[in-house]
């Protein structure tokens, strides 16, 4: 069987006339290949979209196999394409079935199910191949060569209808148990499916020699036409914008409106006796032109209403967009307020719009922004909250006009409201009301342009605008809110420490004035003792400066905070910490041991925060008392990251031997092998310090060490800060090198300390590195 004569025999002859079933057939396979072919462009990787697919696969390969089996003119041809048709009808059903289970989310329950039927359809396709599932083709009615069933082909038909009618079952159920949109979508589906399956069944009596003609193939169409509709109408397979314009509009509606092009045929039929190629070939050319003409005139005619009967309507549309499209996009308080009063100025033509809000502090509304004449907010005047206006505001909770509080019977109150419009010259207060609060009002100043509309009814249509504008307002107000209360956090927490550094400030207030006043009272009776004198100026001189450090410190610590960043000394700070907390009496029992690269180089920071943060992390070290051991050893080095920046890199941690230090091996930590601790289980110290490292562009964790720093099986904090060498950075540049990869660090052993440990008083190591390799 050459190429050449499989397409000559398929071919359809100009001058014969058609047949209505064969063209049935073709009407099908191309609805069913054009559905197929727009929901794939929809979404291809979709489940949804994937199984139907395989459906309108199946239903195509039936299709054309059906027209070419009508058209055949040799009983060999004809019971090829008999057998090729009834390929694509055993997995009809199967992908059906398996598109509604998908459509149900039931995949899980029904999938031994769907496998089951699969294995059966695929054992049927094979014996398709033989004449135990079609024995043979012959003459009857009016059909040369129809299909003479074999003894599979009954076994094959029950299994045919129980599939059927079980995925209709699965419809009818989610018709009764979803609502909305989704009951919709699976009535469409359950009616189309009924239709088409009730159709497609009318070619099997002549099977049995049931003498009834399949004039219901084409109800297929119907199920097309249902589906398309579905997906335009219910947005079936989440078809939404997608299908609102342009040519997958276009196609759909081709797919709706194809029902009608079988009606134009038996018509033709009825009127002719015959159906003839070239004219039904000019009745679908004049269809699709019809469709895409209807198509180009609605699409027309919209655009010239929208442009004449409803310009107003079209630019209220365009002013929402752009209104919304600038809140959404900001949460700042005076952007959102200024968007606000141009939007309503522009739309209600007022010379000047006012917009009041609440502040709570004051107990008054007090104006924050203005649009239109250029006059200081000062000049407008602020309404307390038991004020007439905001009060009558709160219980009507609609638009205020001036006008109409004119013409409304004597009352005192709203004497009083029409008095204060009055007063500052306002036509229109909008009040902006969320969850029944008040949160603030617009005043539109007069004079109001005359409009088609009332200044009334003009306001309603904006109410969609001035609701979003409501909730615009509560949420610039609660992101105010929020830092503020931030602001407070790092206030309250900087008190904290300033506590901690009080205690100590007052331990070590304790022995230099008890110094200077022995010192005192043995002056004036060793006057003249020259070396004693010497002693007692050279030990007040001591412990005066060391006073005085300590309080600059502190006066330094309680400064108003600023946003200014300068270049600091991170060992600097990490001493002054330290010195402040070994002085009180509180962590008297613990060892300080301080490993501190002198080369470090200086960081863009904030001193006053980077002090905040070093001291909540060595205050969450020294009060968990999860951990053990009486040595809180304080790290710093420099490292280097992938993109060869350098960075500052310190480690807090308590231990149980002060003399624990750095690993030896270059580019290597042996305690950075850990698994990181969530942030939710951080204390709020942290999550303040964490907050303000990331500020600094820095990096902040805390991970549970298992192994290099504690002997016992008890895990302990490891707390991390890395810092960029660089200025100032943002947050985005701190995370881009989360991960620190050590390149040089030198081996940290302990020099002679500051201060010998007496017993009896505060202990605490400082030792330093001598250097970076």
């Amino acid at each position: 069987m050459t190429a050449s004569v499989f397409i000559s025999d398929i071919s359809f002859r100009a001058s014969m006339d058609m047949n209505f079933f064969a063209l049935s057939g073709l009407l099908n396979g191309l609805a069913a290949t054009g559905l197929m072919a727009l929901v794939y462009s929809r979404s291809p990787r979709d489940l949804r979209h994937w199984t139907f697919i395989l459906f309108g696969l199946a239903t195509a390969i039936w299709s054309y196999g059906y027209c070419a089996w009508h058209v055949s003119s040799d009983k060999e041809f004809a019971l090829f394409y008999v057998r090729l048709l009834m390929a694509g009808a055993i997995f009809i059903p199967v992908t059906f079935l398996h598109h509604v289970v998908v459509l149900r989310d039931l995949l899980p329950d029904t999938r031994v199910i769907l496998k089951a039927c699969y294995a059966i359809g695929v054992c049927f396709l094979f014996t398709d191949l033989t004449p135990f599932f079609v024995a043979d083709v012959r003459t009857t009615m009016s059909f040369p060569y129809w299909p003479v069933p074999g003894p599979l082909f009954h076994v094959f038909l029950i299994w045919w209808v129980g599939v059927v009618v079980y995925s209709h079952v699965l419809l009818g159920r989610a018709v009764f148990q979803e609502k909305g949109i989704r009951r919709q979508q699976f009535s469409h589906l359950l009616l189309g499916s009924s239709i088409g399956y009730a159709g497609g069944a009318t070619n099997f009596p002549l099977w049995y020699g049931i003498e009834l003609l399949p004039y219901g193939t084409i109800c297929f169409t119907v199920y097309i036409a249902l589906v398309a509709y579905a997906l335009l109408r219910y947005h079936l397979l989440d078809f939404s914008i997608y299908v609102e314009r342009g040519l997958s509009y276009l196609g759909v509606l081709f797919l709706i409106s194809q029902p009608a092009f079988p009606i134009l045929l038996l018509a033709q039929q009825s009127i002719f006796g015959a159906i003839s190629l070239r004219f039904s070939l000019v009745q679908a050319a004049v269809h699709l032109l019809t469709v895409a003409g209807a198509y180009q005139l609605k699409v027309g005619t919209r655009g010239a209403i929208a442009r004449t009967v409803m310009r107003g309507r079209e630019l209220r549309f365009k002013t929402f967009s752009r209104f919304s499209s600038t809140v959404a996009n900001s949460s700042d308080l005076d952007t959102v307020g200024q968007e606000i009063v141009h939007t309503f100025c522009e739309e209600l033509h007022a010379k000047t719009a006012v917009l009041y809000l609440l502040d709570q502090e004051n107990n008054q509304y007090a104006p924050v922004s203005f649009y239109g004449e250029r006059l200081a907010l000062s000049s407008y005047p602020r309404f307390s909250v038991t004020h007439e206006l905001p009060r009558y505001l709160a219980i009507v909770q609609r638009e205020v006009l001036w006008r109409e509080l004119e013409h409304l019977p004597s009352d005192g109150w709203k004497v009083i409201v029409a008095e204060t419009l009055a007063r500052m010259e306002a036509d229109i207060c909008v009040p902006f009301i969320t969850k029944n609060r008040l949160l603030g009002f617009c005043l539109l100043l007069r004079p109001l342009m005359q409009q088609a509309t009332e200044p009334g009814r003009a306001v309603q249509l904006l109410a969609p605008l001035i609701q979003e504008a409501a909730l615009s307002l509560e949420n610039a107000l609660l992101q105010k809110e929020v830092q503020r209360s931030r602001a407070l956090v790092l206030h309250l927490d900087r008190l904290r420490s300033l506590e901690a550094m009080a205690g100590g400030l007052a331990h070590e207030l304790r022995m230099p004035l008890t110094t200077i006043k022995a010192f005192t009272q043995l002056a004036q009776l060793r006057k003249d003792d020259e070396e004693f004198l010497a002693r007692f100026r050279a030990v007040v001189a001591e412990d005066i400066e060391r006073i005085e450090r300590l309080t600059k410190e502190i006066r330094e610590y309680m400064q108003a905070d600023q946003p200014v960043f300068v270049r600091t000394d991170v060992n600097k700070i990490l001493y002054d910490c330290v010195s402040h907390l070994s002085h009180n009496p509180e962590f008297r029992k613990y060892k300080v041991d301080l490993s501190l690269s002198p080369q470090l180089p200086l960081v863009s920071a904030n001193r006053q925060q980077l002090k905040q943060a070093l001291f909540n992390i060595l205050l969450d070290c020294l009060t968990d008392e999860e951990l053990e051991g009486e040595c809180v050893c304080v790290r710093s080095y420099a490292v280097k990251a992938a993109a060869n920046d350098r960075w500052i890199q310190i480690e807090i941690f308590r231990t149980q031997d002060h003399g624990l230090h750095r690993g030896t091996q270059a580019g290597h930590s042996e305690f950075l092998m850990t698994e990181a601790v969530r942030r939710s289980s951080m204390a709020e110290g942290l999550v303040i310090v964490e907050e303000i490292i990331q500020s600094h562009g820095g990096i902040f964790s805390v991970r549970a060490v298992r192994e290099g720093i504690q002997p016992t099986n008890q895990p302990a904090k490891l707390y991390v800060v890395n810092l960029p060498e660089t200025e100032h950075a943002s947050t985005e540049e701190g995370s881009r090198s989360a991960s620190i990869r050590l390149e040089s660090q030198a081996v940290a052993r302990p020099l002679c300390s500051e201060r010998q440990p007496d017993p009896g008083k505060e202990r605490y190591i400082y030792s330093q590195s001598e250097g970076d390799s």
